[in-house]
């Protein structure tokens, strides 16, 4: 995920950390400020060629999927020598996700459950769905899901979409999560994160 995806946190006693509380003014802080936060905790850091992770013990990040908070069972920051290839996905009640490629999404469809079929972010189509956070003011619509409208290749142009923006400059690194559930919901949308994507 992008350094400036912004997810729900809170700690063990249900303290909701948010951006004011870590350092800016604002509300659900970006993953580059969680990993500060969590340095500052003195959390042991592992350092694995151009991996540093820590296992943030009483953390947890808002799952859609659950309805609920999801224990957070790692969080990894990834510098790696090549190029990352970054993807911005839009969807269709006008959020978006800036990710990179091999991101995991789980599809739905209306009248069905959640189907376990996780795809690469480049191969999203605009007729596919995914989970999202439905309780927000700018749902447009009762069903949960918003479609995907596009998925572009990053551009230059500076654009915002809900008070998110998407930035000019592609990062060097990112950073990968782990949950209980296997999911998290990153800018309002449902993201998956199974072990199979946890960092090596």
């Amino acid at each position: 995920m992008h350094p400036d995806t912004h997810v729900l946190v809170r700690t063990f006693n249900h303290v909701q950390l948010d951006s004011s509380t870590i350092g800016q003014a604002g509300d659900a802080p970006m993953l580059d400020m969680v990993w500060e936060h969590l340095k500052a905790q003195h959390l042991p850091i592992i350092q694995v060629g151009y991996i540093e992770s820590c296992e943030p013990d009483n953390y947890s990040v808002y799952d859609v999927t659950k309805d609920a908070y999801t224990p957070l069972l790692r969080i990894a920051r990834v510098e790696p020598k090549a190029p990352v290839d970054w993807r911005v996905i839009h969807f269709n009640d006008g959020r978006h996700l800036f990710v990179t490629a091999d991101v995991l999404f789980e599809l739905i469809h209306r009248g069905r459950l959640a189907q376990p079929n996780p795809v690469m972010a480049s191969s999203l189509c605009f007729d596919e769905a995914v989970r999202r956070d439905a309780h927000l003011w700018w749902t447009q619509e009762m069903w949960p899901a918003c479609w995907v409208r596009r998925d572009l290749a990053y551009g230059e142009n500076y654009t915002t979409v809900l008070g998110f923006s998407i930035p000019k400059i592609k990062p060097k690194y990112f950073f990968e999560l782990l949950t209980e559930s296997g999911h998290f919901t990153a800018n309002g949308i449902d993201v998956c994160c199974n072990i199979a994507k946890e960092a090596k």
